[in-house]
């Protein structure tokens, strides 16, 4: 199985980062910038933007972007019901309501200036991101 997703040290490129690449190539092997999706190695993809958030029930908080990106950003994004980071979340994590009656929902609306965080859970969600100067397959 191809392994797509990376975050952390690269060793094929000597560096500490977040890497996703094309189908069908294994991204933990270095190539030409074609094989991947995002390689935050390359400057023009690197990380503009990271923090947390939080948002109440039934709440929209937007997060202004550093600046005016042309594109939409590719954004990354956990969401948890607690503010004690826990990698990648915590899996027990759960909210009163969705369509199971225990979903933590947290969606995003992407724009070139910001980012709008609607949380339409029935409890307080705590979002962490980071925003990455690409929108996927660009």
């Amino acid at each position: 199985m191809t392994q797509r997703f990376l975050a952390g040290y690269h060793a094929g490129f000597n560096a500490m980062g977040v890497w996703l690449s094309q189908p069908g190539v294994d991204v933990t092997q270095a190539g030409p910038a074609a094989n991947f999706l995002l390689r935050s190695d390359l400057k023009y993809e690197q990380i503009v933007l990271s923090g947390s958030l939080v948002v109440g029930s039934g709440q929209t908080v937007a997060v202004a972007l550093p600046a005016d990106l042309i594109k939409q950003p590719y954004l990354m994004l956990t969401a948890n019901t607690r503010s004690d980071l826990e990698y990648p979340s915590d899996l027990g994590a759960t909210a009163p309501g969705g369509a199971n009656g225990n979903e933590v929902l947290l969606q995003p609306l992407i724009f070139r200036d910001q980012i709008q965080f609607y949380n339409g859970s029935q409890s307080t969600i705590v979002g962490f991101y980071i925003v990455f100067n690409r929108s996927v397959g660009t």
